[in-house]
């Protein structure tokens, strides 16, 4: 009752996770006398074939830092027991596919610090949260009637521009 459901995009997904996989690149004039040495890449870039695993990965660590559990039943859905001022007990949620985030609690916005560390280790594209227009090329909608409001995931009507 009273859950919020709000997306939010990580700014840094892929410069905060290290790689899974050995990567290494011949540098350009950008880097002054050293130009034609080869250095290691060390954190995930864009490009990399591994680089949603490598950000899933460090998520995983940061969601199980502050109490989440993924789920059994899909490893990109996790949740976690929130105990509300009068002791009344829900489950909040994380879904996160590469780097979106979608968080139901009732307190969205103190889980994306949680989420974030102290230290701010991850940042959201303009640090802005919104409600979910769509999910794994589904749309999501916001219904309501007279006693509560749901969201809604369609695949019915397919985001064929993504």
């Amino acid at each position: 009752k009273d859950l919020d459901v709000q997306d939010a995009d990580v700014q840094n997904a892929f410069l905060r996770a290290t790689n899974k996989e050995k990567v290494w690149q011949k540098v350009g004039p950008e880097f002054g006398e050293n130009q034609g040495k080869f250095y290691i890449v060390s954190h995930a870039l864009y490009e990399l074939h591994s680089a949603g695993a490598s950000f899933r990965s460090f998520l995983s660590r940061m969601l199980n830092q502050i109490g989440f559990k993924s789920c059994l039943a899909d490893s990109d859905v996790w949740c976690c027991i929130a105990i509300e001022n009068d002791e009344t007990e829900y489950y909040k949620y994380v879904l996160g596919y590469v780097d979106e985030l979608i968080v139901v609690s009732k307190n969205v916005w103190n889980v994306l610090k949680e989420i974030g560390g102290s230290d701010g280790q991850i940042k959201y594209k303009n640090d802005q949260i919104e409600s979910p227009s769509d999910y794994l090329s589904a749309w999501c909608r916001k219904m309501s009637d007279i006693k509560r409001e749901i969201y809604q995931c369609s695949n019915k009507e397919f985001r064929g521009d993504m």
